[in-house]
């Protein structure tokens, strides 16, 4: 038991986690832009890409922790009266 406990411990290591508001996706993040985090599924090449917006935060294979605000960008709308 021990022995598989490393081992998962030792794979989920290898790889970086999205927490989105819905779920937890391993993968390698490429990227991580102003409005979207684009990454791979382990295996994969093909590029993904999730808005920050639902995402709550990533934690790094290095161990690093990026947090994202609930709201990144509010808007108000506003009308010029000619």
């Amino acid at each position: 038991f021990m022995a598989l406990f490393a081992g998962l411990c030792t794979a989920s290591a290898q790889v970086d986690t999205i927490y989105t508001h819905e779920g937890v996706i391993p993968c390698n993040v490429v990227e991580v832009t102003e409005t979207a985090a684009m990454f791979q599924y382990p295996g994969e090449s093909h590029n993904n890409s999730l808005s920050l917006n639902a995402i709550s935060k990533i934690v790094f294979r290095s161990g690093r922790v990026q947090e994202f605000a609930s709201c990144l960008r509010c808007f108000s709308m506003s009308s010029k009266l000619p």
